[in-house]
This record gives structure tokens, sequence and C-alpha cells, in this order.
């Protein structure tokens, strides 16, 4: 007799060890790109990489619940922190599967700002699966459109403040 299949992750249940990572995938590609600071190995992007990943979410995923709130669209807070846990999670997954490439590809050049633009695309890579994931679970069965007429501005300005913090932190 055959096992039944798990039952479906809820929002509610999403597993807290996927945190882990959200700051690891984060982490890998800063330490990766520490390598091409001119100043030796930079552990200090592994630490701040994930910090302004998570950072910027802090920041603003409360503009995200209040917009949605107000457009009657809201799910639960703790269905909320348990997408936004998933989609940290995926996020730092694809980061962390993409930290081996760029090693070999930072190793391998010798253009310090190639590596940057190399890193950067990294991230921005992660972040938009992560994001895309988001507004499926927040908004995937919203069939008029409000849902993503208000992700994408936000979408729109979390990034911006992320590519400004990681602009600081490769720097």
């Amino acid at each position: 007799m055959p096992t039944p299949p798990p039952p479906a992750l809820t929002a509610d249940a999403a597993p807290p060890r996927g945190l882990v990572w959200a700051a690891a995938g984060p982490a890998a590609l800063g330490l990766t790109l520490g390598l091409v600071r001119p100043d030796g190995p930079g552990l200090l992007a592994a630490v701040l990489l994930p910090a302004v990943v998570g950072g910027v979410l802090v920041l603003t995923t409360p503009a995200l619940y209040i917009s949605a709130a107000f457009a009657g669209m809201a799910p639960a807070p703790r269905a909320l922190l348990g997408v936004l846990r998933r989609a940290l999670r995926d996020g730092g997954l694809v980061m962390a599967g993409l930290a081996p490439g760029l090693l070999f590809l930072v190793a391998t050049t010798e253009s310090a700002r190639a590596a940057t633009a190399l890193g950067a695309l990294a991230v921005a890579t992660g972040a938009l699966v992560g994001l895309r994931l988001l507004y499926g679970r927040l908004f995937g069965g919203d069939d008029t459109g409000r849902g993503l007429g208000l992700f994408l501005p936000w979408a729109g300005v979390t990034l911006g403040i992320g590519a400004y913090l990681l602009r600081a932190v490769l720097a």
C-alpha cells in the first residue's frame, strides 16, 4: 500500500529552517563577491548581504501589508509572515545555487567591475525569483489585477532600496 503524499505546505506551516537558506544564499554570494575587494577577502560582505536582503524586507513589508489592507486584499498577518519566509527561502536557495558558478567567474575574471556586475546580477536574480514567488503566493488568485497594481510599485521600491544598499556593500 503506497504512502499518501505529505500534506501541502501552507503559509502558516512554512518551516523555520527555511530562514537558514534565506541567510546562507546571500552569505555565499557575499563571500564570493568579497573576493574581488581590493583590500582582500571581504568576510564583511558575507554578513552584510543577508542583512541587506532581510533589512529591506523588514523595512518595506509593512507598506505592502497596509496597501493590501486598504484594498481589502490583505492576508492574515501570520499567513503573510509564512509567505515571506518561504519567499526568502526560495530566493536564498537561488542565490546559493548561483554562488559556485559566480565563484568560478569571479576567480577567473581579471576585471573587478565585471565580477561585481555578475555578482549584482546573481543577487538580482535571486531577489526577482523570490519576489515572483511572493506575488504568486499572495495575489495568485486575484483576477481583478488589483494585486498586481499593489505589488509592482512595492516591488520596484523594494528592489531600488536593495540595489542602493547593495551598491554600498559592494563599494
